[in-house]
């Protein structure tokens, strides 16, 4: 609709400014949300990328400025689209008379206190920014004047702790501006009405929903496609894959002027641009945790057509204005719908023009997957978004947020009434709110002043402006060019413990050698590597997106052929033939094993046909990530309460898997195996789990994340083991930290009542429902065999490979010899039996006196004195590091002063530590050739 038309609702001054900027007409959307704002209401407008929301929601907010007067707060959760968004704001805001302005961390001092002095009429921030508002004495007075508040990409802060924060902050923002507008800009999403209560709370709120405006003849159309890759059989290069992906993105560079490929990783994505970059200077890699100056460089080269290809993660997933791209490639499955469109949205970014883009799959399960989720966005089904109620985290961290706010004293009868408020605090207990003051008081934050009111400490203030953010933790190095003498971006520390100076490593796509190693500062300062044979691919905390139980139930509806595979969807004749062959053959193999709709088939494979030398007990489910990571708890437990050893249980989208002891064959699992598990009845299980889910690897590492938001150092072993065993019991402060990882761990990884139903409908009491069979089977070399196959990425490790390192080591023989030369008494153990034992480790069973470790068996009475020393030195490890000095000492290539070095760094993390010895043995064998000599 041209402006002309709208003169009855939009003032001549903004029709003007309009026009001035290029925008002479409305489309549907932006039709459909001028009456409801203009009128005052709150709203939610959903629509896809590049449909001009912003415009939407800023068109009426600016006309009721300049009728009603009051200022505008501009919320969105990425810097990057402050930036994008204060460009495309400010010379609109120009044309009318108002000032636009950015608040961010990045923000210089300089302007942070011209903003104190003279607020802008729209304010553009982060939901951390937002928070510092409430704090200085200046800003605060300009809280009164805001009437509008905006917040960009909703459908990015629903489901986790900062948006928790968020709308905890909008509640505190009704003290100074009762009754301020709201408005939500999102993509669009499956359920619209948890967005408006969400945001709005109990609070009036009216849905634009682009799907839903009437007589709108604009629909935004997705051509999505399927190319599959097919290698030569004969080429068994490590890079293999690769060179045929690049080589099909290189032709569509030369068939499209801007195209954008998503890879699901950063690392993934490092390691496509390092093979890219080596030959082509069309193509460069951008991802988060490359610095500003060079995410910035890249988006103004895509933006001004200098950049042919960029190689991203969901970085550029959001809407920063980045030009016009014509196609986009997803390498390999995206994992959810809703990736895909958000994706494949970034081309054809106009509402009226098709998004084009396809999925390369690297193999027949890639495929099949990609093939699902383009079926399911033709079908318009997108995953849900999940809010946690009462999440404590962010409660804590507000609770000190509106003392300091209140000039450092806590009201908890009026903060009560306030966080009541927001939608997900709607039934908080007040013994929760109780629990988080109780903690508060213990570490020091708070000083108690009566029954309900609470005075901020200087450690309080401390606290909560270094934990502004609800973004995890993670200890990250710099990554400096020494060269240009610039930071070229991050590094997790999780990676950076196995590196050495000498090393290179792909940053940007780019090798870098390190030069300097700087634990205390975080640093790691390098060069550029000309002449590269060996690299480390850096691999980052919490990247793996969680396939849906939908797309993996639509995967299993294709392999049982109960619906029709969209063939058209795939990209060359020869290509589909090939997947039909593969397909046809997985359909002819279940067919082969008896079993019905519903029955779960159990599958063992024999040691010798995978890459781990145990046989393997997998569970096919097709429960999706979450549910199956929660299984897999289920499953673990259930089989040990059977009285069945394990060496290790993981999961991915499609089930479930187990490692075995060697001697559990096919007729053992067979005759005891399938019999005892339908036995477990769920509630022994869920009792086992919370008696032990602190010591699962998973769990703890949301865990130790949690307390260190609390503001509480988790740096040792001990410290942790100490804080786990004081937050198990309910009636310690502490306790406050073990809620909170169960909600986090039981929201965000794990669907455990997904798998609670799965367990008790299917597996509990229903033995005729599980169906074994003996493979390996070509279900199993589809949806198993890549993750358990060594990993691709030399000099890398995954978390699968580091869990067979461990069980190597963890079996390897050592002796516990007893130092008192009146005993001398000598046992022989592996690290695996000291961990099922409840016996004391450091101490001799016969004597008492203190043990050392020795990786042969020696006499206490004949032992050089060097030997001696050493066995000396392993006993003070024994004592304080328990089984993980074993882990240490059963390591080929570590000796006693090496297992020392290593657990002093990393004795407070097992996965560290199994980290830090897999590096030393790797340079053990890289370097043995020379000691030898």
């Amino acid at each position: 609709m041209r402006l002309e038309k709208l003169h009855g609702l939009i003032s001549e001054r903004l029709i003007q400014a309009l026009v001035s900027v290029g925008i002479e007409n409305l489309n549907p959307i932006q039709i459909a949300a001028l009456r409801p704002i203009l009128n005052g209401k709150n709203a939610v407008i959903i629509a896809p990328t590049g449909s001009g929301k912003t415009e939407a929601a800023m068109i009426p907010i600016i006309e009721r400025m300049l009728r009603y007067g009051g200022r505008a707060l501009y919320i969105t959760p990425l810097r990057a689209l402050n930036r994008d968004m204060h460009r495309r704001l400010i010379e609109l805001g120009k044309r009318v008379g108002f000032s636009v302005d950015v608040r961010h961390g990045d923000t210089p001092r300089s302007i942070r206190k011209r903003q104190a002095r003279k607020f802008p009429d729209i304010m553009i921030t982060t939901p951390e920014t937002f928070q510092l508002l409430f704090l200085g004495k200046n800003l605060r007075q300009f809280l009164f004047d805001i009437r509008y508040v905006i917040v960009d990409e909703l459908h990015e802060l629903i489901d986790n702790d900062r948006g928790l924060q968020l709308v905890i902050g909008l509640e505190r923002l009704e003290k100074y501006s009762p009754r301020f507008q709201r408005i939500g800009l999102s993509a669009t999403i499956s359920k619209p009405e948890m967005a408006i209560q969400f945001l709005c709370g109990k609070r009036p709120a009216e849905i634009i929903d682009f799907r839903l405006i009437e007589n709108n003849t604009l629909k935004k159309e997705y051509n999505v496609r399927l190319y599959i890759i097919q290698k030569d059989q004969s080429d068994n290069s490590e890079n293999a894959h690769e060179k045929l992906i690049l080589e099909r993105i290189r032709s569509l560079l030369g068939k499209y002027k801007s195209v954008l490929i998503f890879t699901n990783t950063r690392q993934e994505a490092e390691l496509l641009g390092s093979y890219a970059m080596s030959s082509s200077e069309d193509l460069v890699v951008h991802h988060g945790s490359l610095s500003k100056d060079v995410r910035e460089s890249i988006e103004l080269s895509l933006r001004f057509g200098k950049a042919k290809g960029v190689i991203c993660t969901s970085s550029l997933e959001l809407g920063i204005d980045i030009g016009h791209v014509e196609y986009v490639v997803q390498v390999d499955s995206p994992r959810q719908v809703i990736r895909l469109v958000q994706r494949v949205g970034r081309s054809g970014h106009r509402l009226s023009e098709v998004s084009k883009g396809e999925i390369i799959a690297r193999d027949f399960r890639e495929a099949l997957e990609g093939l699902s989720i383009i079926d399911l966005l033709k079908r318009g089904f997108l995953e849900d978004h999940t809010v946690r109620n009462n999440g404590l985290l962010p409660l804590f961290n507000q609770i000190i947020a509106y003392g300091l706010e209140n000039n450092g004293l806590f009201d908890k009868k009026y903060f009560y009434e306030i966080i009541r408020g927001a939608y997900p605090y709607r039934d908080l207990p007040i013994e929760l709110l109780n629990r988080c003051l109780d903690l508060a008081l213990t570490l020091g934050y708070l000083k108690r002043k009566n029954e309900s009111e609470y005075v901020i400490t200087r450690r309080g203030r401390r606290y909560f402006y270094e934990n502004i953010s609800m973004i995890p933790d993670e200890r990250k190095y710099s990554v400096y060019d020494i060269g240009l003498k610039k930071t070229i971006g991050t590094l997790d520390e999780e990676f950076v413990v196995g590196l050495n100076e000498g090393d290179v490593i792909i940053l940007a796509g780019i090798p870098w050698q390190v030069i300097e190693k700087n634990d205390e500062k975080a640093l790691l300062k390098v060069s550029k590597d000309i002449i590269i044979s060996e690299a480390f691919l850096p691999k980052w905390v919490g990247e793996n997106i969680p396939v849906s139980m939908e797309v993996c139930q639509r995967v299993l509806k294709y392999l049982e052929g109960c619906e029709n595979t969209p063939m058209d969807n795939i990209i060359k004749e020869n290509a589909k033939l090939k997947f039909l062959k593969e397909l046809e053959e997985v359909r002819s193999e279940l067919k082969n094993i008896p079993h019905k709709p519903g029955d779960i088939i159990i599958e063992y494979v024999p040691p010798g046909s995978h890459s781990a030398p145990y046989p393997i007990l997998v569970m096919y489910t097709f429960l999706g990530h979450k549910a199956n990571a929660a299984l897999s708890i289920i499953f673990a437990t259930a089989l040990k309460l059977s009285g069945i050893m394990l060496s290790d249980v993981s999961h991915n989208a499609y089930g479930v898997y187990a490692f075995l002891p060697l001697n559990y064959t096919f007729d053992y699992i067979k005759n005891y195996v399938l019999r005892v598990l339908p036995t477990i009845d769920f509630s022994r299980i869920r009792e086992s789990i919370l008696a032990n889910i602190k010591n699962l690897w998973s769990f703890q590492r949301v865990f130790m994340r949690v307390a260190r938001k609390l503001g509480i150092k988790v740096e040792k072993q001990s410290r942790l083991e100490w804080l786990l065993k004081k937050s198990t019991n309910s009636s310690s402060p502490y306790y406050v930290i073990m809620l909170e990882a169960l909600s986090k761990f039981f929201t965000e990884k794990a669907d455990l009542n997904t798998a609670k139903e799965f367990w008790e409908s299917v597996v509990f009491n229903n033995t005729e429902k599980l169906v074994l069979t003996k493979g390996p089977t070509k279900l199993f070399y589809t949806f198993f065999f890549k993750d358990l196959a060594t990993p691709r990425y030399y000099g890398m490790t995954d978390d699968i490979s580091l869990q067979l390192f461990k069980s190597h080591i963890e079996q390897r023989t050592l002796y516990l010899v007893c130092l008192n030369k009146r005993c001398g008494y000598v046992e022989e153990i592996t690290p695996l039996e000291a961990a099922n034992s409840n016996k004391s480790l450091s101490t001799c069973p016969v004597c008492g006196s203190s043990r050392g470790i020795s990786k042969t068996r020696v006499s206490i009475w004949t032992i050089p004195v060097k030997q001696l020393k050493d066995l000396e030195e392993s006993s003070r490890l024994l004592s304080e590091f328990g089984y993980k000095a074993l882990l240490a000492m059963a390591t080929i290539g570590v000796n006693v002063k090496t297992a020392k070095n290593i657990l002093s760094k990393y004795g407070y993390s097992e996965y560290l530590l199994i980290k830090g010895l897999r590096k030393a043995y790797m340079n053990y064998i890289r370097t043995r050739y020379f000691w030898k000599h």
